[in-house]
């Protein structure tokens, strides 16, 4: 979706590419094909969304999957890092991705949190 986003110093308005829900279904269901179901079924419910990513999130550091995990919190800070987020997104992740101290009660969790993008770490910082 292209939004206006301000108009420049020489007068010209900039429009940039805005991650909406539906742009955020297709990115979060090319990166984790296995929650098609789930995401579509959610599709423009972006805290839905985000809370079943946590979930997926969760089972693999508790399968011990530390880098599979990592790619999940580093699909998030490629598409915060990607044109401009829609706000939704980060209150999503601030109130409906798991926290940092939920996170962070394994060894697996623990490394998962060092070595996650300073983005992600900070967003879900909320307790630790």
């Amino acid at each position: 979706m292209l939004t206006m986003d301000k108009i420049l110093a020489d007068g010209r308005t900039a429009w940039i590419e805005q991650v909406d829900g539906a742009l955020f279904t297709e990115l979060a269901i090319s990166h984790l094909p296995e929650l098609a179901a789930v995401l579509r079924e959610n599709d423009g419910l972006v805290h839905l969304q985000t809370l079943a990513i946590g979930d997926a999130l969760t089972q693999r550091i508790a399968c011990n999957q530390v880098e599979e995990a990592l790619e999940i919190l580093q699909f998030f800070d490629a598409v915060l890092g990607s044109g401009k987020p829609a706000l939704a997104l980060e209150n999503a992740l601030q109130i409906s991705f798991i926290d940092a101290a939920e996170l962070c009660a394994t060894a697996a969790g623990r490394e998962v949190f060092e070595r996650a993008p300073e983005r992600i770490r900070s967003m879900i910082s909320r307790t630790v």
